[in-house]
């Protein structure tokens, strides 16, 4: 299976390369990407930056021989203090225990450590949706679970326009059903996209 492919979110590759760049990671890094999907992320980690990646999903997929190990974000199966990076791109969101999640990526990430997260914020009404989507809260709502689970935001950015561009392409080619979620609630939600970049605090 080739991973290096077209990746279904806002910004894709050229977004990752960017947040990437701003961490500074040293070729050799050990770098986990938690909910990789079918690994285009992990993929580029390996073989364009070098690092030493790993996956995580709840049902992995084989990609090239990388390791896409099975597992739930909120217990993450790392040793602590051993990760240089983690990067959670689109998959935040769809977790069910966001506290633990963000606890569990602080406990494993190296002091210097960074953890790049970019996902779907709500722009107006905070809601819970299907189908690609899922919880759907205020940049300040995630901001301050991550505070309490003891990150910092380094970097904060809206990459609404991205979001944009990709969901026109996707109801251009699949029509009003592509995002399987209704128009309207989509409109209460007034869909955002956001990146961050944090570390642990102290």
């Amino acid at each position: 299976m080739d991973c290096l492919q077209d990746t279904c979110r806002p910004g894709g590759l050229t977004l990752t390369e960017y947040a990437l760049s701003l961490c500074r990671f040293v070729p050799g890094a050990q770098v986990a990407d938690i909910g990789c999907g079918s690994g285009a992320t992990l993929d580029f980690l390996a073989s364009v930056c070098g690092f030493q990646a790993v996956g995580l999903e709840l049902e992995p997929a084989f990609c090239d021989g990388i390791r896409i190990l099975q597992g739930d974000g909120a217990a993450l199966p790392f040793a602590d203090r051993s990760l240089d990076g983690i990067l959670m791109e689109c998959s935040f969101s769809r977790m069910e225990q966001p506290d633990l999640v963000l606890a569990a990526c602080r406990r494993v990430l190296k002091p210097e450590g960074r953890l790049i997260l970019s996902d779907m914020i709500a722009r107006g009404e905070e809601m819970e949706l299907t189908g690609l989507l899922g919880r759907l809260e205020h940049r300040e709502s995630i901001e301050e679970r991550m505070e309490r689970t003891g990150l910092m935001v380094e970097y904060g950015k809206d990459y609404s326009g991205a979001l944009q561009e990709l969901w026109g392409q996707m109801l251009l080619e699949g029509g009003e059903d592509a995002l399987g979620v209704p128009r309207e609630l989509l409109k209460r939600a007034r869909c955002g996209y956001y990146l961050w970049i944090c570390r642990q605090k102290g």
